[in-house]
């Protein structure tokens, strides 16, 4: 099975990743900064890829070749209008 995390170098998502490669699950991590946690790159079936969430188009062309996605990243910048107001 081919999966692909958002978020896999934060707290939750390297124990995500760390559990999918411990199984046998390959696993594409998306990162900004694919290098901020060296050793995912240790964990067998891990493959780390920078990429940027916020282009969604890139996003999307990129998922069409997976069997699942884990998405447990925080977006950044301008999500649209407040929604407290």
């Amino acid at each position: 099975m081919n999966i692909y995390l958002t978020g896999g170098t934060g707290f939750i998502g390297s124990y995500v990743a760390n559990e999918l490669a411990q199984n046998g699950y390959k696993t594409t991590i998306l990162a900004r900064n694919p290098d901020k946690i060296p050793l995912l790159k240790k964990l067998p079936y891990i493959k780390l890829k920078k990429f940027n969430l916020n282009n969604i188009s890139s996003f999307f062309k990129t998922v069409k070749k997976i069997d699942a996605l884990i998405h447990i990243a925080l977006g950044w910048g301008d999500t649209g209008p407040d929604m407290i107001k």
